[in-house]
């Protein structure tokens, strides 16, 4: 398996086991809610993640690489 190949299967969840899907199980507001002592969200987090996935699978591909320069 090549890099640009393990990317996609990450960003699809395909490196996740079918029975440990624990992500689609977590509510929208749990997932949005800042723990005490922690600076930011499981959305925060997950969305700074396929950021910088998108980003390398851009660069890996040759096309268009996203703004990670805009407020996201």
């Amino acid at each position: 398996m090549n890099l640009r190949t393990a990317l996609i299967e990450m960003r699809e969840g395909g490196d996740i086991p079918p029975p440990k899907r624990l992500l689609n199980r977590i509510k929208p507001v749990d997932a949005a809610r800042v723990l005490p002592d922690h600076p930011y969200s499981l959305i925060t987090n997950l969305a700074h993640m396929l950021l910088w996935q998108d980003y390398w699978l851009a660069r890996i591909t040759g096309t268009k690489q996203p703004d990670i320069t805009k407020d996201w």
